[in-house]
């Protein structure tokens, strides 16, 4: 059995000739790279979804999560219009794709509730809003803004 999986094709190329390949295979190609073209998109896609066009916004979203970062909020935007287009199994496996360390924002928790939600996942839903009224009462930001606006009236 050893003789034959060294007899393959593959073995006889030997690594000197796959290398030049092999830097190919491990970079995507990057679709948008200037920031004023990712922004006029995600302008662009942010439209489409406001003015329900979900379909093309989630086209516009997949470009610019190409190359994305994990922790770029544009993943969270996508699993949104693929929701809103009628996709909740493609938004819930986008949004499985966001980090940990962003799971516990309440953001992150109300949009999980809906795709649940739209999955027939009821529990699991009523146990996100749960997590997400946690996660809003929590958030050192929403402080600070209802106590600027205490201080205003």
């Amino acid at each position: 059995m050893t003789a034959a999986r060294d007899a393959s094709p593959l073995r006889q190329l030997g690594p000197a000739s796959v290398a030049p390949f092999a830097a190919q295979v491990r970079t995507p190609p990057v679709l948008v790279e200037n920031r004023g073209d990712r922004a006029f998109i995600a302008h662009l896609a942010f439209l489409f979804l406001a003015h329900d066009r979900a379909e093309r916004a989630v086209a516009l979203f997949v470009l610019l999560a190409h190359n994305a970062a994990a922790d770029d909020p544009i993943r969270g935007a996508l699993a949104l219009a693929q929701l809103r287009s009628g996709k909740p199994k493609a938004a819930f496996t986008t949004l499985s794709t966001i980090p940990i360390a962003l799971q516990v924002q309440a953001p992150y928790q109300l949009l999980r509730a809906q795709i649940l939600g739209a999955l027939g996942r009821h529990e699991e839903a009523a146990r996100a809003m749960r997590a997400f009224a946690v996660a809003f009462a929590a958030d050192p930001l929403r402080a600070a803004v209802d106590a600027r606006a205490a201080a205003d009236v």
